[in-house]
């Protein structure tokens, strides 16, 4: 693999944990409250396993954490395309997504299985 595209990639996986973390931190603004909201992106219809498994996670998420996590469920694309998330969570306007595997490969070859 070309060393631009693995420095890229490598970029795009940092930009994605550190979004993450940082909506699970609390973001970079002060909060009004005490709880952590994690907005979760996806392109699935209801349904759809990965809007089942989407649905769960919310659940046992704000179990887990007697509700000081709220998971926020966008779905059927309302947020964008696969891509369009992929690049939404790189940058840190989305916290996490759901993601076909197609998309994910692009950024993460090694998913291409």
């Amino acid at each position: 693999m070309p060393r631009s595209r693995q420095i890229a990639r490598r970029a795009i996986t940092a930009a994605a944990v550190t979004a993450l973390l940082a909506g699970c931190a609390g973001g970079a603004g002060p909060r009004n409250t005490d709880s952590i909201r994690i907005i979760l992106g996806h392109g699935a219809a209801p349904g759809n396993p990965r809007s089942n498994a989407a649905l769960l996670f919310e659940k046992l998420v704000e179990e887990k954490s007697n509700d000081a996590i709220d998971i926020q469920i966008l779905g059927q694309e309302t947020v964008g395309s696969d891509s369009e998330m992929m690049i939404s969570v790189a940058s840190g306007t989305l916290d996490m997504t759901i993601n076909s595997q197609g998309p994910f490969a692009t950024y993460v070859p090694e998913a291409a299985l």
